[in-house]
């Protein structure tokens, strides 16, 4: 319960204009409930408030809950508050503060005193229902490596386990107690019937698939199956996830798959008729994992199954050559791209090993730096370390006319063992005002951080061409990788002379690095040549 409005002070003595606007602010809310939003100050302190948003309906929230707070500063509302996301949603980091235009501490310029709680928190509704919002600092930074189906996946799925969160979080219970009641419990009948489940598919396993819960929780399943002979999936393996509901046997599962296989979509629930929550008019209370499992493969094999929901979209229109051509593509892909999948790797460590490797990796990456030396890029130079053609490393001179000119640029690019199916590990070794020293670089299309951006048909001169053109690119700010110090906010003209400052100190920097003398310092061309010994 929250203590009578006039007993709620900050520890501090702010302004009393402030404190009277909050008190009206708050009172407002009050008389005026807001649709979907709930929120009041904490304890003792007008100045600290949390609030709770229900998803958006007809978004990839609906059905979510999620928590937040504002920190009003003591001169509101001549500035603005500080905005934080408490629940992982998709679109806002939960580890920052949020920079919404207009209505935060991040955006003085466009603050206005006229605006209100009410409005700062329908302002931060209605921003966070719109796709259409753009990069913006704050952001959730896993959307920088996702397509947008696969972003709105994502979402749907943490608006699926936010009241769980919720529930695991002291300020939500705290303050908002009326929610509790409204969340679904499974009921001990059906946690016994999913343990029986389970049991069942140890004693009695069926042939090509395998399946079990989630770290010990009987309504999230992982399952692979193996591709058939004498079907396009021949050879391939398929990862994918079961949702149980809580009210279980008496509605079906959520069904997906994450591994491409032409047949299903990795980004929506498949409407497998009779077993999924997609098309529940088929289902009845008989059914059990077990079956679920052994329909859902049939399903797959089926080459007889027509267009349903979860299907393939780049497989709707093939003819019948071409969509089995595409489906034996993918299915001697799965490995490699299942071995890219750390949940994959987690789940089942005991196939991990079983994946089959073969010299194929080598041999085009030999080829691709003997096409290096003989059709060698301007302003970059590469090669692998002593003969392992999985590890190179490689130096990016910095182009005139950029603020990168005179620059040395030094880093490694690490090649997985299923390349060219896979991308590889791009890092960059010197200090360069775009990308950092510390972590991957996420260059889309050409990194593992974006794995369903890259292609097969890219090699280690289209990489290195594409990541000197990024590096250039004065409108790439926001992606994963980047230099901490670099933001939207900073003006341009103080980020180049940075760059500029960091460029005439690269070689000095690089000359203190191992790697590079080692294997770099040998070539006299990567020297700038206004450099004194």
């Amino acid at each position: 319960m929250v203590k009578p409005i006039e007993t709620i002070m900050p520890p501090t003595t702010p302004s009393p204009q402030a404190i009277n606007r909050l008190q009206k602010d708050y009172m407002q809310l009050i008389e005026e409930p807001l649709d979907n939003i709930v929120a009041h100050p904490i304890e003792d302190n007008i100045f600290e408030w949390v609030y709770v948003f229900r998803g958006p309906t007809e978004t990839a929230f609906s059905g979510g809950i999620y928590l937040g707070s504002l920190s009003f500063p003591g001169n509101y509302p001549l500035d603005g508050p500080a905005i934080h996301m408490k629940t992982p949603s998709g679109k806002f980091s939960t580890s920052e503060k949020l920079c919404i235009s207009g209505i935060s501490d991040m955006h003085p310029e466009t603050w206005t005193s006229v605006n209100t709680v009410s409005t700062i928190l329908l302002s931060l509704f209605s921003f966070m229902a719109d796709d259409k919002c753009g990069a913006f600092s704050g952001q959730d930074p896993e959307i920088f490596r996702l397509s947008a189906d696969t972003i709105k996946a994502r979402q749907a799925e943490l608006a699926a386990k936010s009241w769980s969160f919720a529930l695991n979080e002291p300020l939500f219970r705290q303050y908002f107690p009326q929610f509790i009641d409204t969340i679904c419990y499974p009921r001990p009948v059906v946690v016994k019937r999913l343990i029986n489940e389970y049991y069942r598919l140890l004693i009695d396993p069926i042939d090509n698939i395998i399946a079990h819960p989630i770290d010990n929780n009987l309504f999230e399943w992982v399952y692979v199956l193996r591709g058939l002979p004498d079907t396009p999936f021949n050879g391939g393996i398929y990862y994918g996830k079961l949702c149980y509901p809580y009210d279980f046997p008496f509605h079906a599962p959520a069904i997906y798959m994450t591994t491409p296989s032409g047949k299903f979509s990795t980004t929506e629930k498949l409407g497998i008729p009779g077993i999924s929550d997609v098309a529940p008019e088929g289902w009845w209370l008989g059914n059990t994992v077990s079956l679920i499992l052994f329909t859902l493969a049939v399903f797959m094999w089926d080459d007889k199954s027509c267009p349903f929901p979860g299907y393939d979209p780049a497989s709707l229109w093939l003819p019948i050559d071409q969509l089995e051509r595409r489906q034996r593509e993918l299915a001697a892909k799965s490995w490699s791209f299942n071995l890219n999948d750390p949940h994959f790797c987690a789940q089942f460590p005991q196939l991990v090993d079983t994946i089959p490797r073969t010299n194929l990796s080598a041999t085009r990456l030999e080829k691709e730096y003997k096409d290096l030396l003989r059709n060698p890029i301007d302003n970059i130079i590469a090669h692998p370390i002593e003969d392992n053609y999985f590890q190179w490393v490689y130096v990016l001179l910095g182009p005139s006319d950029t603020p990168f000119s005179g620059g040395t640029y030094f880093g490694t690019l690490y090649y997985p063992k299923s390349y060219p199916f896979a991308a590889p590990a791009i890092y960059m070794r010197t200090p360069s005002g775009k990308f950092s020293t510390a972590t991957k670089l996420g260059i889309p299309g050409i990194s593992d951080v974006y794995p369903d951006l890259w292609s097969c048909a890219y090699t280690a001169s289209t990489i290195l061409l594409t990541l000197s053109a990024f590096m250039c690119d004065d409108k790439c700010i926001e992606f994963v990788g980047k230099d901490p110090e670099l933001s939207l906010n900073e003006p341009i003209n103080e980020l180049q002379q940075r760059q500029k400052d960091l460029a005439a100190k690269s070689w000095s920097f690089n000359l203190n690095d191992s790697l590079f003398q080692q294997h770099v310092l040998q070539f006299d061309d990567t020297k700038p040549s206004n450099y004194q010994d």
